[in-house]
């Protein structure tokens, strides 16, 4: 686990104050369960009205310098109408605010406690970064170089324990990401490649069955598509070419059976997409092209008999319909000839 250890350049007085981040303590390895990351050094003193001295409020871990790594730097402030410091930062003497910071920055929550510490460098972020609840642990902490994100940065439950990994490279996201419950159990994993997710992401429930699978090339998906319940039944099935639905799609229900079945083609449906109920009987079925209905349409009441069969034209109807009612005779208020979804004759 990373421990930011902050530090003094020095203890000359002066009118700036600034830190500095030593390396940290270890590697960046998932800390062990149930620990919760700290940042020593890390709370903040200030609250109440601001002191006639302009050093007497700094936070705890703040020393009194005049120059971060060699560059002249002075303290900026900012403090709520309670006179509480809400901001403290570092930047280059003389500087304006917007491009001249160097150093760290800090915000605060109300009652003092640390909310964001940051690191510049010539106005970029760069070195720690940690995010904290309110209580004082540790929200999120990584690393930035040249205004980028680089290596492993985690996120965490409130109560402490490890909620994700994120590798970065150069500021996108560039190796494994994954995600625990509260619990400990892992929840997801996925990989990105140059900013682009990649390769299989999947997704378990709390007692480890498998919910999701998909595949991902050049931050699309692509392949295979399953889905389960928490009982590990599978409920839909189907596939990506280049981020658009793909091939055969069937959803099902709880008990298995197939409740939806349609046939895609560059994420427009093509060919028939039938239904059923769930006692297996089939509601419909109805021929599509480039996403609209568009060929034979046909319906059956759950004892098997036509309730109706017709035909669409660009996804309206046209030509011959025909409805029948439950007890099989034709039905005339709806059958008849159509032309552009509208009845026309008998």
């Amino acid at each position: 686990m990373n421990i930011l250890r902050w530090t003094p350049i020095s203890a000359a007085v002066c009118g700036a104050a600034l830190l500095c981040a030593c390396g940290p303590s270890s590697g960046s390895g998932v800390p062990a369960e149930g620990q919760p990351p700290s940042a020593t050094g890390a709370d903040a003193a200030g609250s109440g009205t601001v002191q006639a001295d302009p050093l007497a409020d700094l936070p705890k871990g703040w020393e009194v310098t005049d120059a971060y790594l060699g560059v002249p730097v002075e303290i900026v402030r900012k403090h709520d109408e309670r006179g509480r410091l809400e901001w403290i930062a570092t930047r280059r003497a003389g500087a304006e605010r917007v491009g001249g910071e160097h150093g760290p920055e800090w915000t605060f929550f109300s009652n003092g406690v640390p909310k964001v510490k940051k690191t510049w460098v010539d106005g970029e972020l760069s070195g720690p970064y940690v995010a904290l609840f309110k209580s004082g642990l540790v929200r999120t902490e990584g690393q930035n170089e040249a205004g980028g994100r680089t290596g492993v940065w985690k996120r965490y439950f409130e109560v402490g324990q490890l909620q994700s990994t994120k590798e970065y490279v150069e500021g996108q996201p560039h190796g494994e990401f994954r995600e625990w419950y509260t619990s400990g159990e892992l929840r997801s994993e996925a990989r990105f490649e140059h900013g682009l997710q990649v390769g299989v992401e999947r997704v378990w429930s709390t007692d480890g069955v498998l919910l999701l699978e998909r595949h991902w090339q050049a931050g699309q998906l692509h392949g295979a598509t399953t889905e389960r319940d928490e009982n590990g039944e599978l409920r839909l099935e189907g596939g990506f070419e280049d981020g658009a639905k793909s091939g055969e799609w069937t959803v099902y229900d709880e008990s298995g059976r197939r409740r939806v079945q349609e046939f895609w083609e560059a994420g427009l449906l093509e060919g028939p997409r039938s239904t059923w109920r769930e006692d297996g009987s089939q509601i419909d079925s109805t021929e599509h092209a480039a996403g609209v209905p568009h060929g034979a349409t046909e319906a059956w009441y759950a004892d098997g008999t036509r309730q109706l069969e017709g035909r669409h034209e660009d996804g309206r109807k046209s030509g011959r319909w025909t409805y029948w009612k439950p007890d099989g005779s034709v039905d005339p208020t709806w059958s008849g000839e159509y032309v552009d979804d509208q009845k026309v004759g008998e």
